[in-house]
């Protein structure tokens, strides 16, 4: 959390934070995914965004909204200046919307895997030494023996 704090002013280092962080988001996306798919409850599909989309709209904010470059009548005051702002806007927004309509956005927080061996396998997968085929089967061998834990 601290990461981010400090990088929320600085474009540069936000971006370096989540390249750094992405690859383990996506991952744990199709770690999701994938634990969705075997879960017996009916429950709501999942969002996994496109990061590097979402980085491009936010330069496209920066660039196309708050540096006014140039000389007014080549920028701001051209007659397409307003016209193509609009549709950047109108673009952006409408895609982030109809994302997150489409389902539960999934938030990268492994902490919220609470059986011990599920947290296992996501570590291991997150290492690249299993893949989604050996998670799946390994989930369903779980499965089998959490129901028949007893209750604490």
């Amino acid at each position: 959390m601290r990461d981010y704090l400090e990088s929320v002013d600085n474009s540069t280092k936000l971006y370096k934070l989540i390249d750094r962080h992405a690859p383990d988001y996506q991952r744990f996306a199709e770690f999701d995914q994938i634990m969705q798919s075997l879960d017996t409850q009916p429950i709501r599909a999942r969002v996994t965004w496109d990061i590097g989309r979402l980085k491009r709209i936010h330069g496209g904010c920066g660039e196309k909204l708050m540096h006014f470059q140039g000389v007014p009548a080549a920028g701001y005051l051209q007659a397409n200046w307003t016209e193509d702002r609009t549709k950047f806007l109108s673009e952006s927004a409408t895609w982030m919307w109809n994302t997150m309509k489409t389902g539960g956005i999934i938030v990268f927080r492994v902490d919220g895997l609470k059986k011990p061996e599920v947290f296992s396998l996501w570590e291991r997968f997150l290492a690249g030494t299993i893949d989604a085929e050996d998670v799946r089967n390994g989930l369903k061998i779980i499965q089998d023996i959490v129901k028949h834990r007893p209750n604490p």
